[in-house]
């Protein structure tokens, strides 16, 4: 009796089993509206395209780069990091308006999303440090041009530029 009994729990087991095979398992879930539908009213027709930065295991990690505002005076930098669920376009909206004040804008794919790999794919054992020298590497850059800006104004000055500092006015 007692093996009857557990053939038909492995019958019932392996039938089980047979038919996740022959339908499929569990579905990518549907997309939660709470997140997706706020941005169904952005406009990304003027998204920028991806860059790459490779790190330094290899993999090429995504960002977008918005230039400032001709109009707006450069400010500063901003480095803008998309949520748990999102990619770098996500950040558009804000990008765009950190542009438009004057800052250099930044938005990254962090690994595993968007440009940056296949979303849930994150097998790199040293993933923050990682993710941190990509943002020091950024950060760098920024620091970089800025310091280029300020050596221009400086030989401008230098040079008799039309401008005269605050105090001796």
């Amino acid at each position: 009796m007692l093996k009857r009994v557990l053939l038909i729990c492995l019958g019932l087991v392996v039938a089980i089993f047979g038919v996740a095979i022959i339908f499929g398992g569990p579905r990518t879930p549907h997309p939660m509206g709470s997140i997706t539908d706020p941005f169904d009213s952005v406009d990304f027709s003027d998204l920028p395209p991806l860059a790459r930065f490779t790190a330094r295991d290899g993999t090429k990690l995504a960002y977008r780069s918005y230039a400032p505002a001709a109009s707006a005076s450069g400010e500063g930098s901003v480095v803008l990091i998309h949520g748990s669920s999102a990619t770098s376009s996500s950040m558009h909206p804000m990008a765009k308006a950190f542009s438009a004040a004057g800052f250099t804008t930044y938005a990254l794919d962090v690994r595993g999303h968007g440009g940056s790999g296949r979303k849930g794919q994150i097998a790199y054992i040293g993933l923050l440090t990682a993710q941190q020298t990509y943002q020091q590497a950024l950060i760098n850059r920024v620091q970089v041009q800025a310091n280029r800006y300020a050596d221009t104004a400086a030989l401008f000055q230098a040079l008799g530029g039309g401008w005269q500092e605050a105090a001796s006015r």
